[in-house]
């Protein structure tokens, strides 16, 4: 696990958006600073991160084969959201980070009557032998592209 930079969190406290991908088995945050007049040209951070998988949709958790699936969550105007101004708040140069990807985290009968699904994104950040655990978003919506978590390879899933 790769730890955090000064840089690493200067980025993610000056963001004009921040963008959370999972695909082809990495995980990573970008901290994107866009053009402006001082700055004619636009800026993106990328910061490593390992990440974990559940999926509850059929009782399965997902183990070490994190290619199988991608995950994509936004934070459009991060300067705005007082829950991710709380969270880069703490964040430490040495803080290692974990995004912790849930499909299905909210089944319930009525999502399943309505065949709407809920995923859900948090972070992890581990401070020594501390780990600070933070909700990021909830997406509900059809299993369709604008879902968070997406390309599921059943094949992988070990029965938890």
């Amino acid at each position: 696990m790769t730890a955090l930079t000064k840089i690493d969190v200067a980025a993610m406290k000056k963001a004009d958006r921040i963008v959370f991908r999972h695909y082809r088995g990495e995980s990573q945050i970008e901290a994107i600073k866009e053009a402006d007049e001082r700055n004619p040209f636009e800026q993106v951070r990328i910061v490593a991160c390992s990440a974990k998988f559940v999926d509850y949709s059929d009782r399965k958790v997902f183990g070490p084969a994190l290619d199988t699936f991608t995950a994509f969550e936004m934070i459009h105007s991060p300067s705005y959201n007082e829950e991710w101004l709380t969270i880069v708040s703490l964040l430490r140069e040495g803080d290692e980070l974990t995004l912790v990807w849930t499909r299905d985290a909210y089944k319930c009968q009525t999502l399943d009557a309505a065949q709407l699904h809920g995923d859900s994104l948090s972070l992890a950040v581990k401070r020594g032998e501390k780990t600070m655990r933070f909700h990021l978003e909830t997406r509900v919506c059809p299993d369709n592209s604008a879902r968070m978590i997406k390309s599921v390879s059943p094949q992988f899933a070990i029965v938890a």
